[in-house]
Order: C-alpha cells, then sequence, then structure tokens
C-alpha cells in the first residue's frame, strides 16, 4: 500500500530528496561559518594591519610651533600639534570613521584640513569615500567638519589659500563610468561653502598630487593621466575661475611636487629606466608657459616634496637604498640649475621615507614621513629637523598607543560572514628613544 502511493506521487518523492539536499547543504555550510567565525576568525585575524601610522603633511604656525596630519592604525587619520623641538602638545584621532588626511594649510591662526572619510549606507551598509574638510584651531578645537560627496568616490589630494580668500582643494572622483578618476577643483570659502568646481579629465585615469599660485597668476596644477597611453605627468595651467589656459603631459616620469623659480617652476618625482626598469629620482625645469628648459635623472629612488632653501636653491626630499632591503631618507640640495650641491641620507635598520618637508622660521629643514626602524608599533610616524647644512638635530617618533578594545573594523567573505576585527582605541604618544637605536644621518 505505501509502495503503490509513493510510486503514485514521484513528485514528492523528488521534493524530499531535494528538501534533504538543502538540508545538508545548509547544514554543511552553518558548521564551516562556525568553524570560520570561531576558529579562523580569533586565531588568524584575517584582518588588515592595524599598526600602520605615518604622518603625510606638516604645517608650520606663528608662534614656530608644527602641525602633522596623516594615517594612525591603518585606517584613521590624525592631527597634532608639536613645539618647535617636536614634543607633543596635544594629538587627535578621528576614529568615527575609516578616514585619511592628505594635506594641510595654515592660515591666520587655524589649520585648513583635506582628505577623505568613507560614509556608510545605513540601508545597505556598504560604504564610499567623501571629500572631507575640516577647520581647526591652533589648540586643536574643531571649527567645521563636512564631507562632499555622492554615490561614487572622491578623495582629496591637496588643499591652497586661493589669492581672494578662501580655498582651492585638488581631489579625484570616478567620473560615470565609475572605472577611473578624473581630476576634481572645488573653489570654497572661509566656512567651507562650495563657490565652484570644475573636474578635468577623459575616460581612463587622471589623479592630482598639487596646486601651486602661478608666478603670473592663476594656479598650477600637477598630476597624471594616462590618456595618451602610458602614464605620463600633466600639468594644467588655470585662471581664477578654473578655466584651463594651457595644459601639457611629460612622459619623462611621475611628478610629485612642484614649486616655483624665479622664471618658471622645478618639478621633483621619479621615472623608470626601459631597459633595467630601474627607478630614478628626476628632476625637470619648465618656463611659465610649461615648456622643457632642462631634464636631469639621479640614482636615487625618486622624490616626494621639494622646498626652497635659504639661499635661492632647492631641497629634495627622497629617498634611496641604504642596503639591499633597507630604504633610508635621501635629503639633496640643488642649486637653479639642477646641480647638486651636497646629499645626505637619514636612517636606521629599517625602511624611512620622507613624504613632507617644510622651510623652519628658525633655520633648517623639518621632515615628516614614517619609519620601522625602531619596531614599536609596525609603521610610526617619524618627525626630524636637520639644519641648514644637512645635520640632523633632533628626530622623534610617534605611535598609536594600545587601550581598550573595541569592535570596528568590518569585511565580508566568501562565506558571507561577516567579519569584526578587534581595533583599539588610541591615543599618540612619543616612543622613547633609547641610545641603541638612535637614528643616524650619514
Amino acid at each position: 500500500m505505501i509502495i503503490h502511493k509513493l510510486k503514485s506521487r514521484p513528485i514528492l518523492v523528488i521534493a524530499l530528496i531535494i528538501f534533504v539536499i538543502y538540508l545538508l547543504m545548509f547544514s554543511i555550510i552553518f558548521i564551516a561559518r562556525y568553524i570560520y567565525v570561531n576558529y579562523i576568525i580569533w586565531t588568524r585575524r584575517p584582518c588588515i594591519p592595524m599598526n600602520i601610522d605615518m604622518g603625510l603633511s606638516i604645517v608650520e604656525t606663528n608662534g614656530k610651533n608644527y602641525v602633522v596630519g596623516g594615517i594612525a592604525n591603518s585606517v584613521n587619520s590624525f592631527i597634532m600639534k608639536v613645539d618647535e623641538d617636536g614634543k607633543l602638545e596635544w594629538g587627535k584621532i578621528f576614529e568615527e570613521s575609516l578616514s585619511s588626511i592628505s594635506d594641510l594649510v595654515y592660515d591666520d591662526g587655524k589649520i585648513l584640513v583635506v582628505g577623505y572619510m568613507m560614509k556608510f549606507n545605513e540601508t545597505t551598509g556598504l560604504g564610499n569615500d567623501d571629500l572631507w574638510l575640516m577647520k581647526i584651531t591652533e589648540s586643536g578645537e574643531i571649527e567645521w567638519s563636512k564631507t562632499i560627496g555622492s554615490n561614487l568616490t572622491e578623495l582629496g589630494r591637496t588643499i591652497v589659500k586661493a589669492r581672494n580668500n578662501g580655498y582651492l582643494i585638488g581631489a579625484v572622483r570616478r567620473n560615470k563610468n565609475n572605472k577611473e578618476f578624473d581630476i576634481w577643483l572645488l573653489r570654497i570659502d572661509e566656512d567651507g561653502n562650495v563657490l565652484w568646481n570644475k573636474t578635468y579629465g577623459n575616460d581612463k585615469y587622471d589623479d592630482v598630487y598639487a596646486i601651486i599660485k602661478a608666478i603670473d597668476g592663476g594656479y598650477i596644477i600637477l598630476g597624471v593621466t594616462i590618456f595618451y597611453g602610458p602614464i605620463s605627468t600633466w600639468i594644467l595651467k588655470i585662471n581664477e575661475t578654473g578655466e584651463v589656459e594651457w595644459n601639457k603631459t611629460y612622459s619623462y616620469g611621475i611628478a610629485k611636487s612642484i614649486i616655483p623659480s624665479h622664471d618658471g617652476y622645478i618639478i621633483v618625482g621619479w621615472t623608470e629606466e626601459a631597459e633595467t626598469e630601474k627607478t630614478k629620482l628626476w628632476l625637470v625645469k619648465i618656463n611659465e608657459s610649461g615648456s622643457v628648459e632642462w631634464n636631469k635623472t639621479y640614482d636615487y629612488l625618486g622624490c616626494h616634496a621639494i622646498t626652497q632653501s635659504s639661499d635661492g636653491g632647492y631641497m629634495l626630499l627622497g629617498g634611496t637604498r641604504s642596503n639591499e632591503t633597507g630604504i633610508d631618507i635621501l635629503l639633496i640640495k640643488i642649486d637653479e640649475e639642477g646641480n647638486i650641491i651636497w646629499n645626505k641620507t637619514y636612517g636606521e635598520k629599517g625602511d624611512d621615507f620622507g613624504f613632507s618637508i617644510i622651510h623652519a622660521s628658525n633655520n633648517g629643514y623639518v621632515i615628516v614621513g614614517r619609519t620601522t626602524s625602531f619596531g614599536a608599533d609596525g609603521v610610526d610616524i617619524l618627525l626630524m629637523k636637520v639644519s641648514e647644512d644637512g645635520e640632523l638635530e633632533w628626530v622623534r617618533i610617534y605611535s598609536g598607543k594600545n587601550l581598550e578594545g573595541t569592535f570596528y573594523f568590518m569585511t565580508i567573505n566568501i562565506l558571507g560572514v561577516f567579519i569584526f576585527c578587534v581595533r583599539n582605541t588610541l591615543t599618540l604618544s612619543e616612543i622613547e628613544m633609547h641610545e641603541d637605536i638612535m637614528f643616524h644621518a650619514r
């Protein structure tokens, strides 16, 4: 009788088999997820390293102190103020969201900050980066903070004080096909309100690294583009309203910093030899119209920044290999024709990078970057000062100090498991410098 009923209802049998298969499949997935969460996540910690701190930008205040901004704890931004000897006066880490500070400008007792901050969609739980602007006082009080963006990605890169009050922001935003970046320029007033914005670029990758005031009015935008083939340096000259007066590309290399000279501009970066693929420091001089006057390369890894020296020359901040694996900070003094007057390196047993340099009002140069030489907490913030002749005056190392644990960073894996990585609430602290690990100038 039972056999007769089963034979008369084969659809029920098939449905029962499918149900059992699905039940087994979901049971296996559930067990796998349980094992993954309770063993792999908490023992192997498949999260990004949370111990990377680095200084990316520095400005000097009227009181001969310095304000530094950058990345803390790999995914947060920080800003700190130090005295003329590099000792910490105050520091802030912005833990509300994933963020980074890219550049700073000091203006009449206030510090303008540009970077990016991730905003999460409460419905989908997904996030995208928005341009982040902030204005703070010298004592660290926030006057205003705002994000500007859309459902695409917008990243703040650089900021310069405008001629007629307010500021000019250099940023990038994904173009309409949501695959590549365009250069995005915003003119804001002193309260962060957007007066106008313009985009520059094409369907391929474009980026901006620096904006400076042009010597004949308007502004010079330094960036890169791949519109004409391999990635090239791209310079645009714009007027006060953002209209392009001229633009030129340079296939020699990738420029990272630019500074006005008495009759043009000096650009620094790096280039790569086609035959050996070896990276070299690249230096080029252009006139007011963007035409190349001279072009030089040096056998170093590259250059991140340039500033003017007190005697009319220039200081180049770059990097060089100290051995087969280690990298040291490189400081080169050149004359107006790009000839090397002297060069010095600074570092220890690990990798040491300088990202930004300023000429101090009390003479000498202050450099900010990152270091792994001291092993206190992974990658640490490096702050150092050298004399006009490159002699090391002081060096300070700062790092995030681990305090109470909290859940924060979240990602998702192939099993559909949301991973909550343990991160730590941080405060900036100076690492004690022992005599056996002192930073050396070479």
